[in-house]
């Protein structure tokens, strides 16, 4: 048998065609949602836990975009104006003005929602801070707000940090 250039091609037209889908797939793929299955590339550097906590971060992130896309821009201010009012209230019964002068807020507290077995330990942030809530619907406020708002207000709201790390609920979430 014969092979020419061209028979060649039409011969190995389909391998082609699905070693390009391969890569494209790869390429432009949805991030792992489980951060351990060890296949994707987010998952390929698993000892490096600076590395881990990023990930969770960013995989937050795109969560709470998502969240806003489907609660939609009217659903997104209400939610968010009523989640304003309940702060500024436990930060008035609690004299809290800011991080460094918490007034009478609780600096450790025990939540143990979801957890059945034990608690966890989370510690309020008593020093300025970058953190975001680790709730949904408080990602979904944070990322609807105005640069100047987050570096203003949301650096300055009561933020527990749990023991262990890599989850953080302000003071409505946690109390609720």
């Amino acid at each position: 048998m014969i092979i020419t250039s061209l028979n060649l091609i039409s011969y190995l037209s389909p391998f082609i065609i699905t070693y390009k889908q391969h890569i494209f797939t790869m390429v432009f793929s949805a991030p792992c949602f489980s951060n351990e299955c060890g296949f994707c590339e987010t998952c390929s550097d698993r000892n490096n836990e600076p590395a881990k906590a990023t990930l969770e971060k960013e995989e937050r992130e795109m969560r709470a975009v998502d969240l806003k896309k489907f609660m939609g821009k009217q659903l997104v201010e209400d939610e968010a104006q009523k989640y304003h009012i309940k702060m500024k209230d436990l930060m008035g019964k609690a004299d809290y003005r800011n991080p460094q002068d918490i007034g009478y807020m609780r600096t450790r507290v025990n939540y143990e929602k979801g957890q059945p077995i034990e608690n966890f330990r989370y510690n309020l942030i008593r020093k300025a801070h970058t953190e975001v809530c680790s709730d949904g619907r408080c990602g979904v406020f944070h990322h609807s707000a105005h640069e100047e708002m987050i570096k203003s207000y949301y650096c300055q709201l009561p933020i527990y940090q749990r023991q262990s790390g890599g989850h953080n609920l302000c003071a409505v979430c946690i109390q609720a």
